[in-house]
């Protein structure tokens, strides 16, 4: 399979590919513009912070909460085209952002909200020796970052 070189980040999901097919074939694209509203008394920034720290590696960072989700398996169907696309099925929450960003190409990530230390996210480089560990339980190094 060919790469996508690093000028086409717009080819990383399938709207962007959607696009490129659009314009070699003279073809409209028919786009949703989703206009998610917020409900209740609380509006997302009153309820999690974001900070960014590293500007340079990430220019726009936004959050969202949504509050009763219950986490459960993802139907047959979402699994079966996640893991067609080398994605392994998490969770209906975990996959349902996975699923997003294959069509949009863009970063997605879900957070358990009570989980969230502060309920604060910073974007920053990673700290010499610093580890995560990721969905399936895997302790990882992070790669040392200059300043």
């Amino acid at each position: 399979m060919p790469e996508v070189t690093s000028n086409r980040p717009d080819c990383l999901g399938l709207l962007g590919i959607a696009r490129e097919v659009g314009a070699i074939y003279k073809l409209s694209l028919k786009t949703v513009t989703p206009k998610p509203k917020e409900s209740g008394a609380a509006k997302a920034s009153d309820a999690v912070s974001v900070k960014i720290e590293a500007p340079e590696l990430c220019g726009r960072f936004t959050a969202r909460v949504i509050r009763g989700v219950k986490v459960a398996p993802s139907p047959v169907w979402m699994r079966e085209r996640l893991e067609a696309a080398g994605v392994a099925s998490i969770s209906n929450v975990v996959d349902v952002s996975n699923y997003v960003m294959l069509e949009l190409g863009h970063p997605l990530h879900t957070f358990d909200y009570d989980l969230v230390r502060n309920h604060s996210i910073v974007v920053r480089r990673s700290k010499p020796g610093e580890k995560l560990k990721t969905l399936d339980g895997t302790e990882r190094a992070l790669p040392r970052t200059l300043a």
